[in-house]
């Protein structure tokens, strides 16, 4: 495979018309970087709120063991 082959400067030529990257590509490129960022959001949500319930539920735990043991 050649990296300078005519259809590949083409495609770049295309994209990059005068250092200007094409709307279209600005907006896929845009849009990815929401859902990532949406997604990234959606999965510490989640681990924050594994880890609150983990907490929650050794408090109760401890509250227990020290109630049982009095």
């Amino acid at each position: 495979m050649n990296i300078n082959s005519d259809s590949n400067q083409e495609q770049y030529y295309r994209r990059n018309i005068l250092g200007k990257v094409n709307a279209a590509d600005c907006a896929s490129y845009s849009h990815n970087l929401f859902i990532d960022y949406k997604l990234q959001l959606f999965f510490w949500a989640a681990v924050c709120c594994c880890v609150l319930t983990f907490l929650i539920c050794l408090a109760i735990c401890i509250s227990i063991y020290i109630y049982f043991i009095r």
